[in-house]
Order: structure tokens, then sequence, then C-alpha cells
């Protein structure tokens, strides 16, 4: 007859066994999730659509944003992966097409969070942009559509403009502050910006 003593050693071995196999099939979903992984890619993320909506009061100028091509668009860029907003303003132009990487496509702008390190990008629709005329000072208007993707457009900031009566271009303008104000000497007239503000419609 086997003692309890017997029995103990018989079953333990097995039990053994058991948790053996548990963490090698643990280890075999490990290898392979390692084996298989890859970083996240840009077509993996959603796309968002944003319209700019633009508002300001406006003296003796129109045409806020011209409407060429080769006009270079300031935004603050938020990055959607960490929520992390980039302080510097990020120059985009309509012409610029760069490779997305991991892919065949182009976008306007490719960029890389420099907090999270992914890679974001974003591209102007191709119907034309409106300039913000003299006629809307003071209310909203849409200029143009961008589609994005692992980032977020926060704020504009429009750096050129035409005179009202004169035609004269203003280029570089700053409007950190808020306002800008210029004489414009071939019209003969002050000229300015006042009380900007840019919101961005998800659509």
């Amino acid at each position: 007859m086997k003692t309890m003593k017997h029995v103990t050693e018989e079953v333990t071995p097995i039990r053994l066994r058991i948790n053996g196999e548990k963490v090698f099939n643990k280890f075999i979903a490990w290898l392979f999730f390692r084996m298989f992984r890859r970083e996240k890619r840009l077509t993996d993320y959603p796309r968002l659509k944003l319209a700019l909506l633009f508002k300001a009061e406006l003296e003796n100028v129109t045409d806020v944003v011209p409407g060429y091509d080769e006009y270079e668009w300031h935004f603050k860029v938020k990055c959607t992966s960490c929520n992390e907003v980039n302080n510097n303003w990020v120059g985009v132009n309509r012409l610029d097409q760069n490779e997305i990487p991991g892919s065949r496509g182009s976008a306007n702008l490719v960029m890389r969070c420099k907090f999270c390190k992914r890679e974001s990008s974003a591209q102007f629709d191709t119907s034309p942009v409106t300039p913000y005329t003299i006629e809307n000072s003071g209310k909203f208007a849409q200029m143009t559509t961008i589609e994005c993707r692992g980032l977020e457009f926060i704020d504009f900031e429009p750096r050129a403009t035409v005179g009202t009566d004169s035609g004269t271009k203003f280029e570089d303008i700053d409007l950190t502050d808020g306002d800008w104000a210029e004489y414009d000497e071939k019209g003969g007239i002050p000229v300015g910006i006042s009380e900007v503000q840019a919101e961005f419609k998800r659509v």
C-alpha cells in the first residue's frame, strides 16, 4: 500500500509539467508578437479633414491670404498620438510633395513629432484657396480645407496681404501680437489688420 508521501512524489512532476506547458505557451505567444509586430504606419491613422476659418478687422487691405499656390502657410501643429503641441510655426506649401514613409503616396507636409517620434502628414484640398477679403472683415470665412493624418492644426498665422486701393503687396507680415499696421506709400493711406482669430472646423 502506497503512503501519502509516495502519492505526493508521483503527482508533483505532473503539476510541474502542466505549469511548464503554460509558461512555454506564453513564451511562444510573446515570440510571435515580437516577430510580427510593426510600427504604426501613417495609413493606419484615421483621416481628419479640417476647414480653416479666418476672422479679422481689415483696414484698407484685402486678400489676406493670396490665392497663389506658391504661398507658404504657417500653422501651429498638435500631434494626435501624444497630444503635444509644437511651439514653432510650421510652414506648408501647397506645391510641395513629400514621400510618406511606408506608403507609395505623398503629402504637402510630412513631419515627425519631436516628442513621441510618430510620423504625421497633411494634404491641402485641390480646390482653389479663398482669400480673406475686406468684404468679410469682422466675420469668419472659410479659406481652405486640409486632410490630416496623425496631426491636427490648431492655429494659423497669415503672412501676406494686398492694399485695397493701390494693389501694393505686403509680405512677411508678423501677427504674433495679434495685429499689424503699416503705411501704404503708393496709396497714401494707413493699412492694418487687427483682432485676428482662426478656427479649425472638422468637416
